[in-house]
């Protein structure tokens, strides 16, 4: 089994590394994945948020037997279950990790989807209890990575 990992700004790679650090299983990203292990490779697969789609999925799907994934957002809370559904995972284990925001480390399109969004995202977070966290996030970027958002991901893979 291997810890596969697609990333953007680089939250979701910490993760991979830190399930790694937990379990003993070789990282990989998604593209080395898919260059050197097998059709039907068992794999975690860690991916990041990106309106509300699980970027680099529909290709780990194709290529892997997934053991679990996880979703790698900037929201202090995620349906888990919901992804799972939307995204046919069936009773694969679906683990929703908070990262962080990186508004330097974005390029291209998702540069773009985010300047956009910045505004509307501080909008809501006016209005909710604990909004200005999110708020401070989209003006100077955060990190929320906690190797003990990994307890539940790890202990599943440490015992099968």
């Amino acid at each position: 089994m291997r810890i596969v990992y697609c990333s953007e700004t680089g939250f979701t790679k910490r993760y991979a590394q830190l399930l790694h650090d937990k379990t003993g299983l070789p990282v990989l990203s998604l593209e080395e994945a898919e260059q050197t292990l097998e059709q039907g490779s068992t794999a975690v697969f860690l991916g990041w948020l990106c309106a509300g789609s699980l970027q680099g999925l529909k290709r780990a799907k194709k290529r892997f037997h997934l053991k679990a994934v996880c979703a790698v957002g900037m929201a202090d809370a995620y349906d888990a279950a919901a992804l799972a559904s939307r995204s046919g995972l069936g009773n694969t284990p679906v683990f929703y990790l908070r990262g962080g925001y990186a508004p330097d480390k974005l390029r291209g399109v998702h540069k773009a989807m985010m300047a956009v969004a910045e505004k509307a995202i501080a909008g809501k977070a006016k209005k909710a209890q604990n909004g200005q966290e999110m708020i401070d996030a989209m003006e100077h970027g955060a990190d929320w990575v906690d190797p003990v958002q990994l307890e539940a991901v790890a202990n599943l893979l440490n015992n099968t």
